[in-house]
């Protein structure tokens, strides 16, 4: 009679230790699971930017895009699209559209740099991007080059890249965690040099924008 006790002491004992051990395991696989999560979430972002650019270019349909950005599914791609941006990618090619008669109305500077525009921002992460790279795609000198984007948009070709480097980490910063990270995905080879720049810009520095984010 007391060695069935024992037994149903014992019995119950090795469960509890068991489902101890179990819980620790599974606290332990979720530890060790959350970098991975966080490098999908910076991976899908950073498709989704692409695509955000890929839209840009009417003679893509979403799906072209979805298989651009490494999407195998279109629907998939628009789910992810529109939880991201807020918009399905439809709604955001259509109000990035510009229509008929404004560009009638652009002058051909106006078009010209709207062109070379769309070609910095799809090389944005480029770090090997040069000015005298870019004159040559466009078919203009570099000082002609200065001189257009200078008179529409008030910058220097060097400014313009610098100004859309830094307002895309933005986005990003609000997103992730790694400072080096972003650096590299938009242009910049220095992560110390971006700081810099982004403090210039914004009067504090990535890291304070990040805990401002954080905050508000």
């Amino acid at each position: 009679m007391l060695g069935g006790k024992c037994v149903k002491i014992f019995v119950q004992s090795h469960k509890i230790q068991t489902q101890s051990m179990t819980l620790i395991s599974d606290v332990c696989l979720l530890k060790n699971a959350t970098p991975m999560i966080n490098a999908e979430n910076n991976k899908m972002v950073f498709k989704i930017e692409i695509a955000r650019q890929l839209l840009l270019n009417n003679s893509l349909n979403i799906s072209e895009v979805a298989y651009e950005t490494g999407f195998n599914d279109p629907k998939y791609f628009s789910k992810c699209f529109k939880n991201t941006v807020g918009l399905s990618p439809i709604e955001y090619r259509k109000m990035m559209k510009y229509t008929s008669n404004e560009a009638e109305n652009k002058s051909f500077d106006e078009c010209f740099v709207e062109k070379a525009i769309l070609k910095l921002e799809m090389r944005i992460a480029d770090v090997s991007l040069s000015i005298n790279q870019l004159a040559s795609e466009m078919n203009v000198s570099k000082v002609s080059l200065y001189r257009k984007f200078k008179s529409t948009v008030g910058l220097s070709p060097c400014e313009y890249i610098l100004s859309v480097r830094i307002k895309r980490s933005v986005q990003l910063l609000a997103k992730e965690q790694n400072i080096s990270d972003i650096a590299f995905s938009v242009g910049f080879n220095d992560p110390k040099y971006f700081s810099r720049c982004f403090k210039s810009e914004y009067g504090i520095t990535p890291r304070q924008f990040q805990s401002s984010s954080r905050i508000e």
